[in-house]
Order: C-alpha cells, then structure tokens, then sequence
C-alpha cells in the first residue's frame, strides 16, 4: 500500500489536470492505481480544483462582489469626469454613452434578496408572488436574462416542491380516514 504522501501528491496532480501517465512515471505507481485513485479521491481531487479556482478568480478581481464594487468605482469616477469635464473641449455625449453602459453592467450583477420574514410556511400563493414580481422586475429591466432564469428555476422548484407536500398530505390523510 502507497504511503499517504504519495496519495496527496496524486491528488494534488491529477487537480492539476495531469494525465495518469505522467502521474504514474512521477509518482512510481502503476495507471491502474491512478484509476483506483482517481475514483478514490474524486471528491477530494474537485474540491481542490475548486479552490484553485476560486484563488484564481479572487486574486484576478472575478467574483461577483469585486466586480460590482469594480464597476461602481468606475461609475463614480466617470460620474466625477463629467462633473469636472471643460465641455467645451469632451463631448459629453461620449461621457454620458459611457456612463450608460456602465450602469447597465452594474444593473446586470443585481440579484435580488428576498426578505427573511419570521414566516415559517409557504404557500402557492406566496410563490406566485413572488413570480409575479419576477415578471414585473423583467419587464422594467431590472434584472439580466440569466438572473431571471435562475430565479425562476428557484420558485418552480419551490412550487413543485410545494405541490408534491401537498398532496402527500392529502395522500397519508386519505390513507388514515381509509384504515380508520
């Protein structure tokens, strides 16, 4: 059996993106052991591919916090050139044009919160509620395509999730009044 280093050296690796031949010649094991691993640590090898990933996207400004706060720092400043801008020699058209797409790509990162009430049930009709405010937010263009989709995966899922309680419910109590 393979001492634990060389276990972590194969995970390490193969998150890496490297092949079983190169492991295997690396580590002095055989591709079956490679295979056997990589079923093995599946988890492991993901999760650190996720978090290099991550450091990737962090250290390179991607996430969705810095974008926005990115895209709103930007925004300020274009707002302070238009305001400090000698008009007679920029065309504030070009500013103003700029100024537009920016807002419109701060727009783009919103994503709605939802209120934490102390309800504790939920209901088709609050569900419908709030796909009508979807609808709504959508037709003002409050919100991007792909955040609307996403949202509405949510509620549909929720509704159906719902339904299915629903009628278990009505199922067991059907079930009880039958044997009762």
């Amino acid at each position: 059996m393979k001492d634990q280093e060389t276990r972590q050296k194969f995970i390490k690796l193969r998150a890496e993106g490297n092949s079983f031949s190169k492991i295997a010649k690396e580590l002095d094991i055989s591709k079956a052991t490679c295979s056997e691993w990589q079923k093995r640590y599946e988890e492991a090898i993901a999760k650190l591919q996720k978090d290099k990933l991550e450091e990737l996207y962090q250290s390179y400004g991607m996430l969705k916090d810095q974008r926005i706060a990115s895209l709103g720092n930007t925004l300020h400043k274009i707002d302070n050139a238009i305001q400090e801008a000698d008009f007679s020699s920029v065309d504030p058209a070009k500013l103003l044009e700029i100024k537009l797409k920016y807002q419109n790509a701060l727009k783009n990162e919103y994503i709605p919160t939802f209120s934490h009430s102390n309800e504790k049930e939920i209901d088709s009709t609050k569900i419908f509620n709030q796909i009508n405010s979807l609808i709504q937010r959508i037709k003002n263009g409050d919100t991007s395509d792909k955040e609307a989709g996403i949202e509405l995966k949510a509620l549909s899922t929720a509704l159906s999730a719902y339904d299915k309680t629903v009628l278990e419910t009505k199922l067991d109590n059907l079930k009880e009044a039958l044997e009762g």
